[in-house]
């Protein structure tokens, strides 16, 4: 495995602050690897335990597959695709994690209409 400590040092130097990371490049520079390998290596190293890291990788061919078999399944009305979902999720999401990293309270009650993102 190639070691690279220069962006291992940053991503360790920016962690623990509460606050989300997003990693770019371009395509098949190593931003997967970076995450799911080095610094998963790194935490484990720190004595995290597997089960208090979580992986997705939402690029995954298979995964994107289970998706469009998830929706012909249920015979949905509208065609959504994985990005859309993963859009949305980052926009419910987003507010109950910037309460967790502020350590404010978030009160929010969600309605059907609330969610009009498809």
């Amino acid at each position: 495995m190639i070691e690279r400590p220069f962006y291992l040092n940053k991503m360790i130097r920016k962690s623990g602050n509460g606050m989300i990371k997003i990693i770019t490049g371009i395509r098949r520079c190593g931003k997967l690897f970076l995450l799911f390998n080095i610094f998963y290596e790194y935490l484990k190293s720190q004595g995290v335990p597997d089960n208090h890291i979580i992986r997705i990788a939402l690029d995954d061919p298979i995964r994107q597959n289970r998706w469009k078999s998830f929706i012909k399944k249920k015979k949905a009305l509208v065609n959504v695709s994985l990005e859309e979902v993963t859009e949305f999720l980052k926009k419910f999401i987003g507010p109950i994690i910037d309460a967790i990293a502020t350590n404010t309270p978030y009160e929010k009650q969600w309605r059907y209409k609330d969610q009009n993102c498809f």
